[in-house]
């Protein structure tokens, strides 16, 4: 009896509790509501740039790797990096890093982060618990967590982040990014103007700091005043084409021998920057086969003949002006004259490379249309240093003596000597210099060149037939340990618009990323 009553008890607990899971399931539902999509808006006011992070923690994860040093230290996830920022310790829990992320950029600095969350439901519950961050404003909204430099960022530029931009396919690179004319003429020039005029502050300042030191007295051997001018007239007018420009997009990438960035350039339908832009006359990077393994820097470069000759003028105005009365103004006028033929007895590109190692010392090999009378300037020049009149400047750093014979120079200095040699190559002169300037020039038609580097191959083909110019620097070829690290910048032109390839390997990554955080 007692037995067939425990059954029934037992039975009776079971069929109520199936009972009673059968009517919440009937009337409950444990899925995520649905979250209704809001249409996209309109771009806010003050936007300055926005961009795309196609798989956050998969991008972060290379970067890591990529940059090292501290950053290993880092939180390893796209949600985790949010959240130390915002201080706001759940966001490594909540944020989706598998799925893209937006940004976006206002005026005043600015900024909002709209990152796809695992689940709403866990986004609220948890940021409730949590507070809106003390580093920065968190907010969930809908499929999205914002993470705003504050709430007014959050408010003002959130809707943007997480409804515009996630309409916007996707972008091939992992990180594109997009900055259009009124933050370029804006903003942007604004930024640029301020980091000129540090620079050229702190070069004037050292300049007066010397003077001082010298109980005021005027530099021995130039001013450098007119060479600040005139580099700053230069960056002025690289400035004025970039913010020109209708819009930039910039698109990084991160793999396993470095990162690289390219910015590319969009002009307006007409104008100036239109012009510029359909002027630049770009070709392939082939000479640089001639920049040894041993290279530490490589610079490349084309031009056209008005290029040329505005160069050539520039460069003789600007030693007129820093030379001042240390030189007789016949003679500088008469090497202005000479950098004048140079200028007209060259072809389309240059090429100038440092290099160390047994052979240290400067080649610089120049295409010709006249390979007598380019290596006849060459010469000339070598000649009018050679004349009293530059020999007090000469010794102030000194050079007691110049010898010349055919194709060679001899400098004589306190410490030594160095040398310089040119020759002709069927259409193109070479220059070496040097301690070793017959070891140099050999070493310009090395077996292994920097081309056949794979941490540089890949730049290369980036710039494609298109590039006005390229710096390859090797710089860890002089450390203790050498390694071919290498940090790379080149402009190109690519059909209707200009881009500036950058690409750093190895180590550099994160010495580039340090020395940019310093800025």
């Amino acid at each position: 009896m007692k037995a067939r009553l425990s059954v029934l008890v037992v039975g009776s607990a079971v069929g109520a509790y199936l009972g009673i899971r059968a009517h919440e399931q009937a009337n409950h539902t444990t899925e995520e509501p649905k979250i209704v999509t809001e249409p996209p808006v309109e771009a806010p006011k003050g936007l300055v740039a926005e961009a795309i992070i196609a798989a956050p923690d998969a991008t972060w994860k290379k970067a890591q790797t990529a940059i090292g040093g501290f950053i290993l230290l880092a939180p390893p996830t796209f949600g985790g990096i949010l959240g130390a920022v915002s201080r706001v310790s759940a966001l490594s829990t909540i944020v989706d890093g598998a799925s893209p992320a937006y940004a976006v950029a206002g005026e005043g600095g600015r900024w909002v982060i709209a990152a796809h969350v695992v689940t709403p439901s866990l986004a609220r519950s948890s940021l409730a618990d949590a507070g809106t961050g003390e580093g920065a404003c968190v907010r969930a909204q809908g499929n999205f967590v914002l993470v705003g430099s504050d709430c007014d960022a959050v408010t003002s530029l959130g809707p943007y982040a997480h409804r515009t931009l996630p309409t916007k396919p996707l972008p091939p690179s992992a990180i594109w990014g997009s900055i259009d004319h009124a933050a370029l003429a804006g903003f942007a020039k604004n930024e640029i103007d301020a980091r000129l005029v540090a620079v050229k502050k702190f070069l004037l300042d050292k300049d007066d700091e010397q003077r001082k030191a010298h109980g005021g007295r005027a530099p021995d051997l130039a001013d450098p005043k007119p060479l600040v001018a005139a580099a700053d007239v230069l960056a002025r007018e690289y400035e004025d084409h970039v913010t020109a420009m209708a819009r930039a997009e910039i698109a990084i990438d991160v793999d396993d021998e470095g990162m690289s960035a390219h910015v590319s350039l969009f002009p307006p339908p007409t104008g100036d920057a239109k012009i510029w832009v359909d002027g630049l006359e770009g070709g392939p990077t082939a000479p640089l086969g001639v920049s040894a393994e041993g290279t530490l820097a490589t610079l490349f470069w084309r031009s056209g003949p008005d290029d040329r000759d505005r160069a050539a003028k520039t460069l003789s105005d600007t030693l007129r002006e820093s030379l001042g009365d240390r030189v007789p103004a016949a003679e500088v006028t008469k090497l202005s004259e000479e950098l004048g033929k140079v200028a007209k007895a060259r072809a389309g590109w240059g090429i100038v490379s440092i290099t160390a190692g047994a052979s240290p010392g400067l080649f610089a090999r120049l295409p010709t249309n006249d390979a007598p009378a380019l290596t006849s300037s060459i010469e000339n020049i070598v000649d009018l240093a050679r004349k009293p009149a530059w020999q007090k400047w000469e010794k102030d750093f000194g050079l007691q003596k110049i010898d010349r014979t055919p194709g060679h120079a001899t400098f004589t200095m306190g410490e030594g000597a160095f040398h310089a040699e040119w020759q002709t190559r069927g259409g193109e002169v070479d220059v070496a210099a040097g301690i070793d300037a017959g070891a140099v020039m050999a070493n310009a038609f090395p077996s292994t060149t920097v081309p056949q580097d794979p941490k540089i191959a890949a730049f290369l083909r980036d710039l494609r037939a298109n590039a006005m110019w390229a710096i390859v620097a090797r710089p860890l070829l002089l450390a203790s340990s050498p390694r071919s690290d290498a940090a790379m910048l080149g402009f190109a032109r690519d059909r209707d618009h200009a881009v500036l390839h950058a690409r750093a390997t190895g180590v550099l990554v994160r010495n580039l990323f340090v020395s940019a955080k310093g800025l």
